[in-house]
C-alpha cells in the first residue's frame, strides 16, 4: 500500500509567508507603554497604557506570572492568580479597547517589600487574530493552511527589596572574567570596558544580572577590566587587578 507524501513547503514559500506574517504584525494589534516596570519603597502603584492600533475592536487578556529563578537555566513562569499570594494586584485583567483608542491597566504592590527581590512578568494578549490564508495547493488552487496572527506583549515587572544591598564579584583569570551578583537585586552591565596598553578598548556586552547569578565572559587582552553597573538610577563601578 502506498502512502501519500506530506506537503512541504518550499523555502520561497515559507520566507514569503513568513514577510506577509511580519508586516501584517507590524501594522495592526496592540502596543503596551512601558515594556519595563520598576517598584520600590518609593512607589507602590504604577500605570501601563495599552494602545489599540488596530481598526477593529480589540479583546486583550492581562496575565500576571511569578517567575522563579530568573536568568537561571530553572527559570520558571508560575500563574498565581491570587494577588495575596503573588504580592501584586493587576486591574482590570480583562481589556476591551475600540479602534484607535487606548486603557490603562494598573499594578500595585500589595505585599510589603522585604530583603529579597520579586520578579514579574505580566502578558498583554489579544484574544483573536487575523486569518491569514496559507499558500495555494498546485492542484486545487485552494489555499493549503491558514495561521491567525496575534501579536501580544510581555512587560518585566521588578520589585526591589526593601532595602536595596547591589554588590558584584567581578574576577579575571587570563582571558575568562567572572561576574557575580552577591547583591540582594538585580544590576545592569552596560558600559563596561577593557583597554589594551595602546588604549584599544574592547566594550562589554549589555547583560541583565539578576540577584544570585553568574555570567561568565571572555576578554581579549590581560589588562584590567572595567564593569559598569546600573541599579535603579544609580551607577556602581568595579575593577580587576
Amino acid at each position: 500500500m502506498s502512502m501519500k507524501q506530506p506537503h512541504i513547503l518550499s523555502p520561497k514559500i515559507v520566507l514569503a509567508l513568513l514577510g506577509l506574517i511580519f508586516s501584517l504584525a507590524c501594522h495592526a494589534g496592540i502596543h503596551v507603554i512601558p515594556s519595563e516596570l520598576e517598584f520600590s519603597s518609593q512607589s507602590l502603584k504604577k500605570d501601563v497604557l495599552v494602545i489599540n492600533e488596530g481598526d477593529k475592536t480589540a479583546y486583550v487578556a492581562v496575565t500576571p506570572y511569578i517567575m522563579q529563578n530568573p536568568g537561571r537555566k530553572s527559570e520558571k513562569k508560575v500563574y498565581q492568580p491570587d494577588p495575596g499570594q503573588s504580592g501584586m494586584l493587576v486591574t482590570p485583567t480583562r481589556l476591551i479597547i475600540p479602534p484607535h483608542q487606548q486603557r490603562y491597566v494598573r499594578l500595585l504592590m500589595i505585599k510589603p517589600l522585604d530583603d529579597t527581590e520579586r520578579i514579574y512578568r505580566v502578558n498583554f494578549i489579544p484574544q483573536s487574530g487575523k486569518l491569514i490564508p496559507g499558500p495555494l495547493r498546485p492542484k486545487t488552487g485552494k489555499p493549503a493552511l491558514g495561521i491567525h496572527v496575534i501579536t501580544g506583549y510581555g512587560i518585566l515587572v521588578t520589585s526591589r527589596p526593601g532595602q536595596l544591598k547591589p554588590k558584584l564579584s567581578v574576577k579575571r583569570k587570563g582571558h575568562k572574567l567572572t561576574v557575580k551578583n552577591i547583591g540582594n537585586t538585580s544590576l545592569i552591565l552596560k558600559g563596561g570596558q577593557q583597554c589594551a596598553s595602546n588604549k584599544k578598548c574592547f566594550k562589554l556586552p549589555y547583560k541583565r544580572l539578576y540577584a544570585g547569578n553568574t555570567w561568565l565572559g571572555k576578554v581579549p587582552y590581560t589588562t584590567p577590566v572595567t564593569v559598569k553597573a546600573r541599579v535603579s538610577t544609580d551607577i556602581i563601578s568595579y575593577s580587576t587587578e
